[in-house]
């Protein structure tokens, strides 16, 4: 098992995770930066006229994956929030 599935929602993804160097840091954005990201993306993806159903599908795999994601990527959360967006969307 790949050890980013390990993480888990209490700790952080660090540089050591991302197989980046130890010279090299790795700063995370906020959760709520990250929604306000992913919020911002599918926005992007509407006007260009993509289907915001890959977003969903994203974190749809990540979950069928086991893949919780972390204290900041909630994968849940991220689900959550991208199947509200996408049905808003699509109204």
């Amino acid at each position: 098992m790949p050890e980013y599935q390990t993480l888990g929602l209490g700790k952080h993804i660090t540089s050591r995770d991302l197989g980046l160097p130890g010279l090299i840091k790795f700063r995370p954005c906020s959760r709520s930066v990250e929604m306000a990201a992913d919020r911002m993306a599918m926005e992007y993806w509407r006007k260009l006229g993509w289907s915001c159903g890959n977003w969903v599908s994203l974190f749809v795999n990540f979950t069928a994956q086991g893949y919780e994601g972390d204290v900041d990527h909630p994968t849940k959360e991220r689900l959550d929030q991208a199947i509200q967006i996408c049905s808003e969307q699509l109204m």
